[in-house]
């Protein structure tokens, strides 16, 4: 371990003059390079890897999210599909996907959005009735907070 620990030392990021060994580095990227250097050689192949009862159910409901992408779905909707409380799957989902089962939703509706947005001719207010949004004016405030530019303006560009 000391010698995959030495690839950390500063010959590989010179010193600065406050004497910080990582230069330029955040403590999270260090993080991940100690990672990346130390643990990851260890670590079991992804082929390897036996699915767990909770990859089935996280499996499980992202199929009901992209099959019913414009439909309104709730945790608890979300949760029965896959046997668990609406508590217990958010804390399941959010632990093997590492963001909320909204959060997933929504990338799932923006993409799709793009997608159309991209490849149809549909308006704005169609594209939205596709994806799963109330009405335009929502699509267009999530999707400018994802992608940071308006419907239209992605269309167009």
């Amino acid at each position: 371990m000391d010698e995959q620990l030495s690839r950390l030392t500063p010959d590989r990021y010179p010193a600065v003059p406050n004497g910080s060994p990582f230069p330029g580095l955040s403590h999270l990227q260090f993080e991940a390079e100690l990672y990346l250097s130390v643990l990851a050689p260890h670590a079991r192949p992804a082929a390897d890897r036996i699915p767990s009862r909770e990859d089935t159910r996280i499996r499980a409901a992202t199929a009901m999210m992209r099959e019913r992408l414009a439909d309104s779905i709730t945790l608890a909707d979300l949760g029965a599909e896959v046997h668990l409380s609406s508590f217990h799957f958010v804390r399941v989902f959010k632990k093997a996907t590492g963001v909320t089962p909204y959060q997933y939703l929504t990338r799932l509706r923006i993409d799709e959005a793009k997608r159309l947005l991209r490849h149809t001719d549909l308006t704005i207010d169609q594209v939205a009735g596709r994806c799963g949004f109330a009405s335009s004016g929502a699509l267009s405030t999530a999707f400018l907070r994802h992608t940071g530019a308006r419907p239209s303006v992605y269309r167009n560009s």
